[in-house]
């Protein structure tokens, strides 16, 4: 018989924004239309705003209550991204939206070898979500999903049991309708046993088809709810803000929560990201973008947020913030190095992490390597190219080889004629584009035994054009 797990997260946008925001004070989740509290937070409860109470009795209860409205899209979000976290431990997830999700159980069993060991893991999973959960562990899918919504916690291994505590229920926790429920009381029916004591037939007759549809549900063992839960290709994580943010700084710690989960889900997933893009979103409703992008693939949550207190340090935030939006869409298939067991562990940085972090300081173009280039006139045998591209190799001329480590862009002046070693070079170039330069090569010793590259032009005037090592 087919085993069901069911989690109902019963304040999930209020766990949200708790781990989303610093949260030191009361906080309650309002309904939008009658203005009831639905979910509040421990500090918010220990004044009396309990789920239930009204807006204004809430404000004279707590004068420093926070305020947020309760937007089931927002939850649902969050819904998936759960979802997506609990893919590694278990298959067949189906997603109740705002707030529940159900599992298949049986097809986990051989992997996890029993029930009991099969929830650890997952609650446990869970816990480091920071997020509250109730489930239910039974034969029936919809029963299950009641008793857990009921606060039922436990795995029941009879399905009589499950039925006989299905009954304890009342008829407004088993998903009915508001016009449904009015008939019902009329009748007298409370209760779900009540119910389940009536003939079906003449309550279809009477309430209509809906009604013994969804009773019929209590006792199938087949589901017949729900929609199939599949993996995203890309990451995309939204932080709603409690409190308007103008300090670029302060953005930082629902960011570096939020690239913690990209990490995750790279590693999930087994792929790289090259860029990472967040959105900051102001209460207008303008939306800056911040780019932060790697010289090569990786999945370490310790670049990424290195690149981004980087690129937070420069942006100017012109309207304070009010969401956050994290997108990774550019994912390639992670390629790992394999190490030799019993070469020593190298804790030396990537080099190419290295040059993401100059590129986000200090711009793509002022991060390149240096190469050889086959040219006559000295000033252009060095180029730029591409960050750890690889380099040409010096030709083989004996002349040639013998160049400075550092080569100035433009020759500078000496002051005096500097001590020369060794005999001179006399490079000759550009006579066959009209811009002929003669100039005689020479290699100097500084007083501080520092050894220079030095050349003499026609008019007797000595310029310096590079260092040795």
């Amino acid at each position: 018989m087919m085993i069901w797990l069911y989690l109902h997260f019963p304040q999930l946008l209020l766990d949200t924004l708790s781990s989303d925001n610093v949260v030191t004070g009361p906080l309650a989740i309002l309904t939008p239309t009658d203005r009831l509290v639905c979910q509040a937070n421990q500090k918010a409860r220990d004044t009396g705003v309990l789920p239930g109470t009204g807006l204004a009795t809430a404000s004279a209860l707590c004068r420093s209550l926070t305020i947020f409205d309760y937007v089931p899209s927002k939850e649902t979000k969050r819904l998936h991204a759960l979802a997506s976290t609990l893919y590694n431990l278990t298959s067949d997830i189906h997603l109740h939206p705002p707030n529940g999700l159900i599992c298949k159980v049986s097809p986990m069993l051989l992997l996890y070898g029993s029930v009991e060991h099969y929830l650890d893991n997952i609650l446990e999973h869970l816990k480091s979500q920071n997020v509250n959960v109730n489930y239910c562990i039974s034969h029936y899918p919809e029963t299950t999903k009641y008793l857990a919504q009921a606060g039922e916690n436990s795995i029941i291994d009879d399905p009589a049991i499950s039925l006989s505590r299905l009954k304890t229920l009342s008829i407004r926790q088993i998903g009915l309708s508001n016009s449904q429920l009015s008939k019902l009381e009329k009748m007298g029916v409370n209760t779900v046993k009540k119910i389940l004591e009536l003939p079906l037939k003449a309550l279809g007759q009477r309430l209509g088809q809906e009604l013994t549809n969804t009773l019929r549900a209590l006792s199938s063992k087949s589901l017949t709810t729900g929609n199939l839960f599949i993996p995203p290709e890309n990451f995309i994580r939204n932080v709603e803000l409690l409190y308007e943010i103008d300090n670029s700084q302060a953005l930082l710690f629902p960011i570096k929560r939020v690239l913690n989960e990209l990490n995750a889900f790279l590693k999930l997933r087994d792929v790289f990201a090259s860029s990472v893009l967040i959105k900051l979103e102001s209460a207008e409703s303008t939306e800056t973008n911040v780019y932060l992008t790697s010289a090569t693939p990786c999945q370490k949550a310790e670049l990424w947020w290195h690149l981004a207190q980087i690129k937070c340090d420069q942006i100017k935030i012109d309207s304070p913030i009010r969401k956050i939006t994290l997108v990774a869409d550019t994912l390639t298939p992670a390629q790992h190095v394999n190490l030799d067991l019993f070469d020593p562990v190298e804790t030396k940085q990537d080099p190419r992490e290295l040059v993401s972090l100059l590129q986000a300081k200090l711009g793509d173009e002022a991060v390149f390597s240096l190469s050889f280039d086959a040219q006559h006139k000295p000033e252009d045998t060095v180029v730029k190219t591409p960050p750890l591209q690889s380099f040409n190799p010096l030709p083989e001329n004996e002349s040639l080889m013998f160049r400075p480590v550092i080569m100035h862009e433009t020759p500078y002046p000496l002051d005096c004629k500097p001590n020369i070693i060794g005999e001179p070079e006399r490079i000759c170039h550009g006579w066959w584009q009209h811009e002929h330069v003669e100039r005689d090569y020479y290699v100097a010793l500084k007083p501080n035994g520092q050894i220079l590259w030095v050349f003499k032009d026609n008019n007797g005037q000595w310029f310096q054009h590079g260092l040795f090592s």
